[in-house]
Order: structure tokens, then C-alpha cells, then sequence
């Protein structure tokens, strides 16, 4: 073996040596870092509840009505000559729709025109006999019986003259209405007859039908006994004002309720409510189906937006409340559809709890968080609403440096 040969021995002990020295560095040179720090409270906005009138609505099944609908019959016989309006367009009262062959009634008014200049001739020509037998009297020229028969003479012919005159008018009103004309104002029909078409006087076969479609009617069916509470809280402004839902969007304006429409159906015992709506661009049409959401009523409930509201897994509701000690915990809450696009909460809270209306997503229950602002404002209901008690110090403290970048 060679001297300067190392040896094996030795150098299997230096290597752990060598590996425990580089440990207690390295340890050592850990122990210089500072201390991980503890992220901040989440940052949360909070609304203060307060328990304000939310109108009770209730959602009935609806059917446009016209407010006004006539079915327009011929008046007298004969044969259609012309249509003299555009189907499916707005008529005004008294305008023309049809014309009817007027060769018969035309000669009829010609007959009686005749009838009527004859019975005025003979009125004449018997007037002036009886005035001259009326001055023949007091000479005794004529008998006194002679001067009878000519009174009943002239007074049977100013008689039939008056008949004449009334023939004559009947058959002129016949006439005229061989022009069929628009009973009311409003969107038409199409037509149900064609031109040269017999049409019959009498029937009650329409020639076409007029709608007046501003404003118009929606037709609710309601149980009874609502309709009674109703009745009874009819001196609210709100009551009775009734909004419509076309599918999935709201129509523009709002309707005005009129319980004196009212009728109960014997065979359901459900009654009919009328509502009237302004249709001034004519977009409710008859027959057409919609929803309509009518205030029934008043109650006390916490109006909040929609973020403040968290869900279950069962779907229940519920939110986070912020004590006087900044701890968040949950509270679950019973809540009544929207109101002014905001969840309406009937039951669950207090008047005075802090609820968190922004940054929910970031808090866990139990867990401290800061209150980076505050609103007591909710900006609904008509009443003023009750007492609440004061909110804790806790929201009046500013927010920490890094609250807002936690939010």
C-alpha cells in the first residue's frame, strides 16, 4: 500500500460530519427571518335592518280583453260591391267599410219621393177648397155638412202626406245603409265576407269584427276570499295597482284595479277581477295570455340586495350578521320574493342587525371580519319603518390599510 494512499476509513467519518455541519447552518441562518404575519379581516359592507311596508303581491293567471268590441252585421240585403277599408287596420267611427248594391233601395226612394209629391199636391188642391168653402159659410152658400166632408178631406190627405214624408225618409235610411259603416273607433278584423257576397239583413253573421284596444281590459280569476281582504284594504294608494309580466320582461305601465267588475263564477266559487292598462302602441292584443302581479296588501319586511342573501345546498336562505364584537355569523331568514329588485325578508332578522350586503363570499362563520362601510338607508317600502336598535361602536371604525385589497 502506497503512504499517501487515503484512508477508506476515514473518509466514510468525515461525510456525516460534514452533513451535520451544513444542517446547523443552514438553521441558523433560518432563525434570522422574521415571523409569517396573519392576513387581515376580510373587509364586508353591512346595511342596518329596519322592518319598512313591502306591498303583498300575488300572481294571477291573466286574458286580454278589448275594451270595447262590435261585430259589424249588414242591415239590409243585397250584394257586397266593395271592402273600402284595409283588414287588420284602425277605423274611425262612422267610416266606410262595405258598400251594398243600391239599385233596389235607390228605386224604392225614387217611388216614394213620387208618393210624397203626389200627396202634397192633393193637400194643396183640398186646403184651398176648404178655405173657400170656409168663407162660403156665413152667406149659407153651402150646407154646413158640405163644409165637413172637405175638412175630413183635406185633413185624410195632410194625413197621408205626413205617411208619404215618412216612406220616404225610411227608404232614403234604407239606402244609406247599403254603405256599411264603422260602429266604433278601432283595429279591424279581417273580413269574413268577400265582395259578391250575399249578405241578409237580420243575420248574425259578422262582416267583420272592430276592436278598441286603448285602453284595455286583463280578466283575473281570484279566489273569494282574497278578494274580500282586498276590498278591505282598498284605501292604500298602492292597493289595486296591478303590473303586468309578457313572458320574461314587465309590460312598460301599470294597470288600475276596478272591483266594481267584479263577478263570482256559481260553478268555482273563484271570482273575475277587471283591471284596465293604457295599450297606447296597441302591444296587448285580445286573447293574449299574461301574468299579472297584483298588491293585495301591506307587510313588515327587511328589503335587502340581492348579494346580502347566501344559499344552502338545500336551497334555504340566509345571511351573515356582524355583532358588536366584528364576528360573523349566520343567521337564516325566510324570504318573500323581490320588491324593487331587492329580496324581501318577512322573517330571520332583528331591527338593528348588521347584515353584509358586499364581500359575503369572502367570510367564514365565526370568523372576524371589518366593516368597511355602513347604510341604514333601504330605500323601499311607504311607511316609515320601526325602531331599530343602535349599531355597535364596531361599525364606526375605520377600515385597516389592507382591508381593501382583501375585499
Amino acid at each position: 500500500m502506497k503512504a499517501n494512499s487515503p484512508n477508506p476509513f476515514l473518509t466514510r467519518l468525515r461525510l456525516p460530519v460534514l452533513s451535520i455541519s451544513l444542517g446547523l447552518l443552514t438553521l441558523i441562518g433560518c432563525s434570522d427571518e422574521p415571523e409569517q404575519q396573519a392576513p387581515p379581516p376580510p373587509a364586508v359592507s353591512v346595511e342596518t335592518a329596519r322592518y319598512v311596508d313591502v306591498p303583498i303581491q300575488t300572481s294571477l293567471p291573466g286574458r286580454i280583453v278589448a275594451y270595447e268590441q262590435a261585430k259589424v252585421l249588414p242591415q239590409v240585403t243585397g250584394i257586397v260591391e266593395s271592402q273600402m277599408f284595409v283588414e287588420g287596420g284602425f277605423v274611425q267611427k262612422g267610416q266606410a267599410l262595405f258598400r251594398i248594391d243600391t239599385s233596389s233601395y235607390k228605386a224604392d226612394v225614387d217611388s216614394q219621393d213620387a208618393a210624397l209629391n203626389r200627396a202634397i199636391a192633393n193637400t194643396a188642391s183640398l186646403k184651398t177648397q176648404y178655405e173657400r168653402y170656409l168663407s162660403l159659410k156665413n152667406s149659407n152658400a153651402i150646407s154646413a155638412q158640405q163644409l165637413d166632408d172637405v175638412k175630413r178631406q183635406y185633413d185624410l190627405a195632410r194625413a197621408e202626406q205626413e205617411q208619404a214624408k215618412a216612406n220616404l225618409n225610411n227608404a232614403q235610411t234604407t239606402l244609406d245603409r247599403t254603405v256599411v259603416r264603422a260602429p266604433i273607433s278601432g283595429k279591424t278584423s279581417r273580413a269574413y265576407i268577400d265582395q259578391g257576397a250575399l249578405v241578409t239583413a237580420g243575420a248574425n253573421t259578422s262582416m267583420v269584427d272592430i276592436s278598441q284596444l286603448d285602453p284595455v281590459y286583463v280578466d283575473m280569476n281570484q279566489p273569494i276570499d282574497q278578494l274580500m281582504e282586498l276590498k278591505k284594504s282598498q284605501g292604500s294608494s298602492e292597493i289595486g295597482m296591478i303590473r303586468l309580466k309578457l313572458g320574461e320582461s314587465f309590460y312598460p305601465a301599470s294597470g288600475r284595479l276596478m272591483l266594481s267588475e267584479s263577478q263570482v263564477n256559481p260553478e268555482t266559487g273563484a271570482a273575475t277581477i277587471r283591471a284596465v292598462f293604457p295599450n297606447e302602441d296597441q302591444n296587448l292584443l285580445p286573447g293574449m295570455y299574461v301574468t299579472a302581479l297584483v298588491n293585495q296588501g301591506t307587510q313588515k319586511a327587511v328589503l335587502l340586495p340581492q348579494s346580502a342573501i347566501q344559499r344552502t345546498p338545500k336551497g334555504d336562505a340566509q345571511v351573515y350578521v356582524v355583532d358588536q364584537q366584528g364576528i360573523a355569523k349566520i343567521k337564516p331568514v325566510v324570504t318573500s320574493g323581490l320588491y324593487q329588485g331587492k329580496w324581501i325578508i318577512s322573517q330571520g332578522l332583528n331591527p338593528g342587525d348588521r347584515v353584509v350586503v358586499e364581500g359575503a363570499m369572502n367570510v367564514q362563520p365565526e370568523s372576524a371580519v371589518t366593516v368597511q362601510s355602513a347604510s341604514a338607508d333601504q330605500g323601499g317600502g311607504s311607511a316609515q319603518p320601526a325602531q331599530s336598535e343602535p349599531a355597535g361602536e364596531s361599525a364606526q371604525q375605520p377600515a385597516q390599510p389592507n382591508a381593501e385589497s382583501e375585499s
